[in-house]
């Protein structure tokens, strides 16, 4: 599941703290890293226009910035190379030009990758921003599971205690695989937790035939005991699953709008990180993130792991 990452960088602050969760990995089996840095076509066409005054044609202009900035990120490629290597992982360090994403996007068709990890942020993103623009793409069209690390301080146990949210669909039993690979990788605790989304209960067929307040109490109350009943059975199923594994295991119930309640749920538990599957039951095929992964991959705080179908 882990065993070759994908690791793009702009060298910035997230970007090395993407690169303690690689390392981290080696637990839960990297054996090869792909050091990625894309040179973006439009860096070079300001650096040439910001000397074109010297009178040099555009061509040459863009030759020396782009000798420049790749004699640039070498030396830096060179520094994780060696920095992961002494971690005795396998490495290959590549540098693209062009359009960072797309780039990316290659790369990761060529090298075959397990996996990507990537900064929520680059160099250039502001504060105010919940999410870069490469990340965000990437993470959108990417075929392979993505791991998003944030702006948050580094804990010392980054995988203990998972977040788990689970609709019980195919992308979501998925996603459960890869917490279970985690255990290697230091996680000792999962928090399992669905939400009843209240659209459910207002949205029911049922509900269009209770024409008045006391029978829509009453069928809604109804409705919503259900859901709890069979949600129970299929909690208990999961649960059981962790358990065998050896996790210890917290389950967590509730009724209210998804991604909310499980950024409420982050924090009131204190996790380590998300992992979460990209596409929930209710989503359409040709989508390419379902709403709930997406609100979650930008609000929440801590490292988010998005499964892919």
């Amino acid at each position: 599941m882990f065993t070759r990452i994908l690791y793009p960088t702009d060298f910035s602050d997230v970007s090395k703290k993407a690169l303690e969760y690689v390392k981290k990995l080696k637990e839960a089996g990297t054996r090869k890293v792909i050091i990625v840095h894309i040179i973006d076509g439009r860096e070079i066409e300001g650096l040439s226009y910001a000397r074109a005054w010297a009178g040099e044609l555009p061509v040459d202009l863009e030759k020396k910035a782009l000798k420049r900035l790749q004699g640039e990120a070498q030396k830096k490629l060179e520094d994780i190379e060696a920095e992961l290597k002494g971690k005795d992982f396998n490495v290959r360090v590549r540098i693209g030009i062009g359009s960072p994403f797309k780039e990316i996007l290659k790369m990761e068709d060529e090298e075959d990758v397990s996996a990507i990890i990537i900064g929520s942020h680059g160099k250039s993103n502001i504060k105010e921003m919940l999410l870069g623009s490469v990340s965000e793409n990437v993470i959108r069209y990417c075929k392979k599971p993505v791991l998003v690390t944030k702006r948050q301080e580094i804990g010392i146990e980054m995988f203990t205690r998972i977040l788990y949210p689970t609709d019980f669909s195919d992308v979501s039993k998925k996603a459960l695989e890869y917490v279970k690979k985690l255990k290697e990788a230091g996680t000792r605790e999962v928090i399992i937790v669905h939400i009843i989304d209240e659209r459910q209960i207002v949205r029911f067929p049922v509900m269009k035939i209770a024409w008045d307040r006391e029978r829509l109490n009453n069928v809604a109350t109804e409705l919503q005991e259900h859901l709890e009943k069979n949600t129970k059975e299929e909690l208990k199923t999961v649960e059981s699953e962790l358990k065998r594994v050896g996790f210890n295991v917290k389950v967590i119930m509730r009724i209210g709008s998804p991604f909310r309640e499980i950024l409420r749920v982050e924090d009131e538990e204190d996790v380590s990180a998300i992992v979460i599957g990209s596409h929930g039951k209710s989503n359409i095929k040709e989508m390419f993130l379902g709403s709930v992964s997406e609100n979650a991959i930008r609000y929440c705080k801590k490292p988010v792991l998005v499964v892919k179908r």
